[in-house]
């Protein structure tokens, strides 16, 4: 059973309607057999029409002869029976038959009022009341009518009309600390599309009161409904807040990266580039725009070729005894990034050799002169970057005396001289070791000879 209760504000002024003002209050039931149980109760009394129906097929009315203090407001309680779809009731005045309110339930339309009191001026939808962002009015839903548009059977009950403009922000429309159980939509246009609507915000209001925020398009015009939830009725307060206008800000992001860069926009970079745009939201919930300055530096590589002796340390630190050119070192270019090298190493030996030279009375080897027996290393330059190590022995021979004398060497003769070219008997060589010059064949050569 549904019990539904409307406080009607019956407001007449003393001019209109005396204190009590005869009125016919009817019950109609679409299938002609009784309301089943449904009343309607009007000022504690009830109506349902027990004993005055006429079952039978098709509509049924039964009627009651009243009079109202129409001079303020009463309380109306529809109690729903069985089939209450089937219900309908309105009260007219007896005099000339106008009708001052009615119901019906199978619609959920009830469109109970202040009786004789004229429509709120915000009724209608072409007579919405202009809100301006900041606004806060009062107002009432007593004796609206319903627009019969956009609703469901949940909010299609007596509602008024305000509108604003759109800033492109959003807006908020709030009824928070209104009297009964409101219920609000906003359209794009009379009888237009609805864009927003709420029933109750708790969060907002602590009550069944309704709220909502939504964006706008700048100059757009919207339409607001205040309602009830159902048949609820009574007065309100309405505000009209708006967002503040959008203050786009700019920045711009350099960066510099070596060989390549992935910046806030998921894209990977490998040019320097000044045009690239990126738009996220700032702190006031509008564009910020930033722009990428990137500079990209690259990185370097070169080969370090070098030929050692023995062994080379190189700029990594380590010694190598052995030629190799898969090893690398990284350090960093002038721009900042990688300069990697590649070591081509060929690793020689150097070479140690010995020589004697031998004279009479002195020796000249190179640029000196030697008198006396001695030795000494050369340190020569070769041509593949290594050293020749040559030790050489000087030994210088007394050759006083020697005469001359021929023997024979071999397969042929030969003779011997003295330092001063004189022919040497060999009969006559000293018994100790000498230096000689030995002519054969048309050659001459120095020798050493031990007789």
């Amino acid at each position: 059973m549904k019990t539904t209760i409307i406080a009607i504000a019956l407001m007449l002024s003393s001019a209109s309607y005396s204190q009590c003002t005869d009125v016919t209050l009817t019950l109609t039931d679409s299938y002609g057999d009784t309301w089943n149980g449904g009343s309607l109760t009007i000022d504690g009394v009830d109506y349902d029409g027990i004993g005055l129906w006429v079952p039978g097929n098709g509509t049924e009315s039964v009627t009651y002869d009243l009079c109202f203090d129409l001079s303020g407001c009463i309380d109306v309680i529809y109690t729903a029976g069985s089939y209450s779809y089937e219900n309908s009731w309105s009260i007219a005045l007896a005099s000339d038959g106008t009708e001052l309110t009615s119901g019906a339930d199978n619609s959920n339309t009830f469109g109970y009022g202040c009786i004789g009191t004229p429509a709120p001026a915000n009724d209608n939808c072409t007579d919405a009341i202009l809100l301006e962002c900041g606004d806060s009015e009062t107002g009432t839903t007593f004796n609206a009518t319903a627009s019969g548009f956009g609703g469901s059977s949940t909010n299609s009950g007596e509602d008024v009309w305000y509108s604003f403009i759109g800033t492109g922000t959003e807006a908020t429309v709030s009824l928070c600390g209104s009297s009964f159980d409101t219920y609000l939509r906003v359209y794009d246009a009379c009888a237009g599309n609805q864009v927003a609507a709420n029933d109750d915000n708790f969060t907002a209001c602590g009550t069944s009161s309704s709220q909502l925020t939504m964006p706008t398009t700048a100059g757009a015009e919207y339409k607001i409904s205040v309602g009830g939830y159902g048949i609820a009725q009574g007065d309100f307060a309405i505000s009209l807040t708006c967002a503040e206008p959008c203050t786009n800000t700019y920045s711009i992001d350099v960066q510099e990266a070596c060989d390549s860069f992935t910046w806030v926009d998921g894209n990977t970079y490998t040019a320097s580039t000044d045009q690239v745009e990126w738009t996220t939201t700032n702190a006031a919930g509008c564009d910020s725009i930033i722009l990428l300055d990137l500079t990209i530096n690259n990185s370097t590589t070169s080969i370090d070729v070098v030929t050692a002796c023995g062994e080379y340390t190189w700029i990594d630190g380590i010694t190598y005894t052995a030629s190799n050119d898969t090893t690398t070192y990284t350090t960093t270019n002038a721009a900042g990034c990688d300069s990697i090298v590649t070591l081509d190493l060929t690793i020689n030996d150097n070479v140690y050799t010995q020589e004697s030279v031998t004279d009479c009375f002195e020796v000249v080897f190179g640029d000196s002169t030697y008198t006396e027996d001695t030795q000494f290393v050369l340190e020569l330059a070769m041509t593949n970057g290594c050293t020749e190590f040559l030790t050489v022995y000087i030994d210088v021979q007394d050759c006083a005396g020697i005469e001359e004398e021929e023997i024979t060497i071999g397969q042929g003769p030969f003779k011997v001289y003295n330092t001063m070219g004189q022919l040497i008997p060999t009969d006559n060589l000293p018994k100790n070791v000498m230096l000689i010059k030995v002519y054969a064949n048309g050659v001459s050569e120095k020798f050493v000879v031990v007789k």
